[in-house]
């Protein structure tokens, strides 16, 4: 079943039972779970430029920049736990290297 939420959303939202969920996913669910599966596409983005235009702080000489460097950080669980505290202290940008695991695996989020 899909449907938009709200009717006039551009976004299509699909309601399914908890097997296709598990099916989709790989994950079991328990009996008791309530969650969503969302799919987007996240563009690559690399370069000084990029990270100027996602965050603005970087220019900004008057106030101290936040920014954490993961690099070869492979457990997914480590990374999400990084990313939490990472917002805890007011970190303005993370850069992950390519040996970094995934930042938005199921495990990390």
């Amino acid at each position: 079943q899909a449907r938009k939420v709200p009717p006039s959303s551009p976004i299509l939202v699909f309601i399914c039972s908890a097997a296709v969920l598990e099916e989709i996913s790989g994950i079991h669910l328990s009996d008791t779970a309530e969650l969503a599966l969302a799919l987007a596409e996240r563009p690559r983005s690399s370069g000084f430029e990029v990270l100027v235009e996602e965050v603005p702080d970087v220019l900004d000489t008057s106030a101290p920049l936040r920014c954490l460097v993961i690099d070869g950080l492979t457990d997914a669980a480590n990374v999400g736990a990084v990313l939490r505290v990472a917002a805890a202290f007011g970190v303005s940008c993370v850069l992950c290297s390519p040996q970094c695991c995934d930042p938005f695996h199921v495990r990390a989020l």
